[in-house]
């Protein structure tokens, strides 16, 4: 027993990924809506018993819009973490407390990141500049100023 007496009130019961590519022609939102569903059918829970969401503020799907997307019907809890590498385990500390302290009994903790994204940020870092340049196999239609 911890001296709170918080050891073993919650797990990670559940995971879930989409399918890795370089371009899958897909929304973040319904990369992240397919991931959050795997992650729920793994945990053997549905939608409804989701009351939580907690996501990195960095990430482009925000929080209301999966909670949106996956017919969430009773959020209690939702925050942020980040930024980037730092954001899994402010965001598992987050959902943490929320249950802990009665504000949720299930968190969904997830990351809504594009392939172009991630390959942005691990050539260029948090500091960068892209502009029209060739990235994984593509060329980047948009120009991005961190």
């Amino acid at each position: 027993m911890t001296v709170n007496g918080h050891r073993d009130r919650c797990a990670i019961s559940g995971i879930g990924a989409t399918r890795f590519s370089s371009d899958s022609g897909r929304s973040t939102l319904s990369l992240a809506v397919e991931a959050a569903l795997a992650a729920m059918v793994d945990a053997g829970l549905r939608p409804s018993d989701v009351d939580g969401i907690v996501r990195c503020d960095m990430d482009a799907v925000a929080h209301n819009d999966l909670a949106e997307a996956l017919g969430l019907p009773e959020l209690t809890y939702w925050g942020s973490s980040g930024p980037g590498g730092v954001a899994p385990g402010g965001m598992i500390g987050q959902a943490v407390g929320a249950m802990v302290s009665g504000k949720a009994s299930t968190v969904l903790a997830f990351r809504g990141l594009t392939g172009i994204l991630v390959a942005i940020i691990s050539r260029f870092g948090v500091i960068g500049r892209v502009s029209g340049r060739t990235l994984v196999g593509r060329r980047i239609p948009f120009r991005v100023f961190v």
